[in-house]
């Protein structure tokens, strides 16, 4: 009978193999030494990480490679070698990392922030998003914006000491509007709080930083059954891809009912959906073409989380003696 022991000394020494298969021909940037199963996994501290980086820059230069448990990181430690690499050779090296975890199994392959450069689903919502994003077409949304920042300078002098809520309803009424058409009624909105649970998912849960997830290294794993021990990835994949399905469908289902009842007001979701020659030229079939409206309206909707994040940190390097961060 197999014990857990065993189990692990096999998982080692296939990891083990695999590496050596890996070995690429050519020979790889300078880095740290790596140790083997692991890479460079001890090399990674994300505490005051940038102060690493710049320390590997200066001993082994501008390109520096690491391998964390078979993945291999890149860093570019200079503008010219960032340039080099993803602009002049952009179709060669800009890309994003494959993930059975990310993509397969948390359903972030829909999402256009996650989705590799080459894919069929990427190229469409791109188009899409240009059609729709054009400075032309961003005017017709000036009045939003402006209404927006006028109610959220009126909050901030009522109560300035509640700035990262004012920030938080700013951002996201901003976005649902555009996107949607939608009037964020109170701090307590529910489809802010959707925004909030989905990103959270995705920031906290599914890319942590410093987590490494098994089933991307040996992507085999991903057909475990949901209830066998060791498995839990799967079930709270399973939960976070409902959520994140969730929230994508919440607020574009709400504006198809106001487009059928007659109650919408112009965004980009009414436009599209409304005119169907406005997205044609983005390509794919009719299920394609609401499949990928509902998801780029959700990417503009649940990104409004980064920039709410930022936006008092540089609200504190542009004003340093009148705002901290708690």
């Amino acid at each position: 009978m197999l014990t857990p022991f065993m189990l692990l000394v096999a998982a080692a020494g296939f990891m083990f193999l695999l590496q050596r298969c890996r070995r690429p021909s050519k020979p790889l940037p300078p880095g740290p030494r790596a140790l083997p199963l692991v890479g460079n996994l001890f090399d990674i501290n994300f505490k005051e990480f940038w102060l690493r980086v710049a320390s590997w820059s200066e001993r082994y230069g501008d390109v520096v490679y690491l391998n964390i448990v078979g993945q291999g990181m890149l860093f570019l430690n200079s503008v010219g070698s960032t340039t080099d690499l993803l602009e002049k050779r952009g179709a060669l090296y800009a890309d994003r990392p494959p993930s059975t975890m990310i993509l397969e199994l948390c359903g972030c392959e829909n999402i256009i922030a996650f989705a590799r450069f080459g894919d069929a689903t990427f190229r469409r919502q791109h188009r899409l998003l240009h059609c729709a994003m054009t400075p032309t077409s961003v005017q017709s949304y000036y009045h939003v914006m402006t209404t927006e920042v006028l109610r959220f300078l009126e909050r901030m002098t009522q109560s300035p000491e509640h700035y990262m809520g004012h920030i938080r309803r700013f951002t996201g009424s901003q976005i649902l509007s555009i996107a949607y058409g939608y009037k964020v009624v109170g701090d307590d909105d529910p489809f802010l709080q959707l925004a909030d649970e989905a990103m959270h998912i995705i920031s906290s849960k599914i890319i942590s930083v410093g987590h490494v997830w098994l089933v991307d290294i040996f992507p085999i794993l991903k057909g475990l059954p949901m209830w066998l021990p060791g498995a839990g990835f799967k079930r709270d994949a399973a939960i976070w891809k409902a959520k994140l399905v969730n929230c994508a469908d919440k607020p574009f289902e709400w504006i198809k009912e106001c487009l059928e009842n007659g109650t919408a007001i112009p965004s980009y979701c009414a436009t599209m959906l409304s005119e169907p020659e406005a997205n044609r030229s983005a390509g794919g079939s009719d299920a394609e073409r609401e499949h990928d409206i509902r998801w780029t309206a959700n990417a503009m909707y649940i990104g409004t989380y980064a920039l709410r994040c930022y936006m008092p940190h540089l609200t504190t390097v542009l004003l340093p003696q009148r705002v901290s961060i708690p």
